[in-house]
């Protein structure tokens, strides 16, 4: 089998950077892959520094080869210790956990995760409040068995308020089977880049908040063929305030 990633975001508008911070992580052992999606505020403000901090100290947990749980804990303490409860994350962690042979989705964020599997979308909602809220804070935890054609979504709050301002409301998890009904075996990265650009189309183009989507894709190998080389791929735009020509 093979795990296959997504992931596309953008800043709102008139902003360069979205505060959003994603990262995929190598598990410690050979023991399977994590993503972190972490959506920071500093009172009550997108922040940067928070988001990184909060997947810095995940990612390093689960390095140091303690359980998710134990990790957004530990992570959730040090953005209490730092900030004193003012900054604070939203976040998601997807571990395709090789030593279980199970996806384990770990949440600090009130915003649904989709699974997609056997023709069907399921939904996990369980009440979750942000990283940093107060000290001690334990994630919601869901946990199913590794098989090919299951898809995990997971997307920060931007995402799902698209269109409010307008008094759109949309429901993501409809948008997603209509992908993925009208489309013949979509990437992870077209299912996210559809997500996305339809979150952008409601907010008429000009994004309101930061957005970010996330996609867990398991896919069967060809038969008889075991794939080992990982392969990466990143396509991020950028701009220069002035060019040098290396010409002259």
């Amino acid at each position: 089998m093979e795990l296959k990633v997504g992931i596309a975001k953008i800043a709102q508008y008139g902003r360069v950077e979205n505060s959003e911070t994603f990262e995929l992580i190598e598990r410690p052992r050979g023991s399977g892959y994590s993503a972190i999606l972490s959506d920071g505020q500093l009172n009550g403000v997108p922040d940067k520094r928070v988001s990184n901090q909060c997947s810095k100290k995940i990612s390093d947990s689960i390095f140091d080869g303690v359980r998710d749980s134990v990790a957004l804990r530990a992570a959730s303490d040090h953005l209490y210790t730092l900030f004193m409860g003012k900054g604070q994350a939203e976040v998601v962690l997807m571990s395709l956990d090789l030593s279980t042979e199970t996806i384990v989705v770990s949440r600090n964020n009130p915003h649904p995760i989709y699974i997609y599997r056997n023709e069907d979308i399921h939904e996990w909602s369980n009440d979750s409040l942000p990283l940093g809220a107060a000290a001690h804070q334990s994630p919601t935890i869901n946990e199913i068995r590794i098989a090919p054609g299951t898809i995990l979504i997971a997307a920060s709050d931007g995402v799902f308020q698209a269109g409010s301002s307008g008094g759109y409301e949309w429901d993501v998890s409809l948008h997603l089977l209509s992908i993925l009904e009208d489309n013949y075996n979509p990437s992870a990265q077209e299912i996210a880049n559809l997500i996305l650009y339809q979150a952008i189309h409601l907010d008429e183009n000009r994004p309101r908040q930061d957005m970010t989507v996330v996609v867990f894709q398991i896919c069967s190998s060809e038969p008889g063929v075991v794939p080992q080389t990982r392969k990466v791929y990143y396509q991020i735009p950028f701009a220069l305030e002035y060019v040098d020509d290396l010409d002259n």
